[in-house]
């Protein structure tokens, strides 16, 4: 796992936690960042960023600038698993 990875986790994790609360899809934004949580706990850093990417689309939805900023993570991380795919 690369340590640019760590970085991108927390802030993947601030930003969904920061918006979790009154809104409509609030316990299945909860739910997704729990796992996000348990990932990041296990190691699993890349998996956290795609469940704290769940839980912003839940809480703020996929427009919101910043559910789009971790949503940019989720595209890199994908891409470089396509490559490593590829390269394998």
């Amino acid at each position: 796992m690369a340590r640019s990875s760590a970085p991108n986790t927390s802030l993947a994790l601030r930003l969904a936690r920061k918006h979790l609360g009154g809104e409509e899809m609030v316990s299945s934004a909860r739910l997704c960042m729990t796992e996000a949580v348990r990932a990041e706990e296990r190691g699993e850093l890349h998996s956290a960023i795609r469940w704290a990417y769940k839980s912003l689309l839940y809480s703020v939805g996929f427009f919101h600038p910043e559910c789009e900023r971790v949503g940019r993570m989720v595209e890199r991380i994908e891409e470089m698993e396509r490559t490593r795919t590829r390269v394998a």
